[in-house]
């Protein structure tokens, strides 16, 4: 079942595609602002990589135990978020996209951004805020936009941008595909009734996703219920 809902990753036959559907615009923006040196970690397919111009130098780090294990992948590099293999003023941008709440010491980890990350540098942020456990047993943890604030501030980061994914209604349909894809799957695990939920899911999952792009697109995102937060941030003002 999970093979067949990645292949329906970018439609909204799939259970997270509220989540996934603003990807490449994502890789895009991103790419709009990167210069010179470019670290992506937690780069995973390194994705990043084939909307950067061609101006810009990229290196893609992931830790052995989950791009092994977990995602199947091959980094340009091997390494640790905690304990990042570069000497200090380094990268011009780095790529911190949903990493954090998978390691157990984020104020070390942000001191190594600061460290490798040259003067003026960028470093672009997200954190998923409300959204279940995955990737165990690496989810350690989740912040508030005033955690994350407060993490990159105490650590002289100066925040340039600052944005929160995801009206209440649209934060609680991605939710609820989730938990119905959720409780479907332990259902066929335990032979539970529960997984005749299955029959309906075709309907009730694209029906959710649609609901709650039109709640995005017609209700505001004031951060209450967020499903995560990107920020842009610098190494001086």
């Amino acid at each position: 079942m999970k093979k067949i809902l990645n292949k329906l990753n970018k439609t909204p036959l799939h259970p997270q595609w509220l989540l996934f559907r603003d990807e490449k615009q994502r890789f895009k923006d991103i790419a709009a602002i990167a210069t010179g040196n470019v670290l992506d970690i937690g780069c995973s397919e390194q994705k990043l990589q084939n909307y950067l111009p061609s101006s810009c130098n990229y290196i893609g780090l992931d830790y052995p135990d989950t791009a092994d294990a977990l995602y199947k992948t091959k980094p340009s590099i091997y390494g640790d978020a905690q304990q990042l293999p570069f000497a200090n003023n380094t990268f011009d941008t780095i790529s911190f996209l949903e990493v954090l709440e998978h390691l157990p010491n984020p104020q070390v980890a942000v001191k190594e951004c600061y460290r490798v990350l040259k003067p003026k540098g960028i470093l672009i942020f997200s954190m998923l805020f409300l959204y279940p456990i995955h990737d165990a047993a690496f989810d350690f943890q989740r912040l508030t936009v005033y955690g994350i604030r407060q993490l990159f501030t105490s650590n002289k980061f100066h925040i340039k941008k600052e944005e929160a994914m995801g009206s209440p209604l649209m934060t609680s349909s991605l939710l609820v595909n989730i938990a119905l894809v959720k409780t479907t799957l332990n259902g066929f695990k335990n032979k539970h009734p529960a997984l005749l939920i299955i029959l309906i899911l075709p309907l009730l999952i694209p029906v959710l996703n649609l609901l709650g792009l039109l709640a995005e697109k017609l209700t505001p995102t004031d951060g209450f219920m967020a499903h995560g937060y990107t920020l842009h941030l610098s190494k001086g003002e």
